[in-house]
């Protein structure tokens, strides 16, 4: 190999090596990326499974408060307190707890619209409009 060729290669080679340096980068760096998201979607589980935990911690003990408020409002009645009186005093009688309500399900669109009948009328008012548009 001359010596012309040789300079010519490794000028090629200093090119190749540089993008495949930038390759390597891109590489290292979508690898990354990946992990990141699978890290992400592991801890947006774990948080979720902590959040719905501490939703029904609470709610537990809310529903023990709220036992306990209507025992001890009956245990007041059973004292010989009236409601009037306990109400007058500020404590209302405890009321049972709010059911959450289930969504619905939207509609299906195929079963519930149904076509509108075309009458003549209808049909002579956009005859109209196209005539004034013209």
């Amino acid at each position: 190999m001359t010596e012309a060729e040789s300079e010519t290669e490794a000028a090629a080679r200093a090119l190749l090596d540089d993008r495949l340096a930038i390759i390597r980068e891109l590489s290292s760096i979508t690898k990354r990326n990946a992990q990141g998201h699978v890290t992400l979607a592991k801890e947006e589980r774990q948080a979720q499974a902590q959040l719905r935990q501490s939703l029904n911690d609470a709610r537990a003990r809310l529903a023990l408060l709220q036992r306990e408020a209507k025992d001890a409002f009956a245990k007041a009645v059973k004292a010989g307190w009236t409601p009037d009186e306990l109400k007058q005093l500020g404590f209302a009688a405890p009321t049972a707890p709010r059911r959450a309500r289930r969504r619905r399900a939207p509609p299906n669109d195929t079963k519930t619209t149904s076509a509108a009948p075309t009458t003549p009328s209808s049909t002579s008012d956009t005859d109209d409009t196209t005539e004034h548009a013209s």
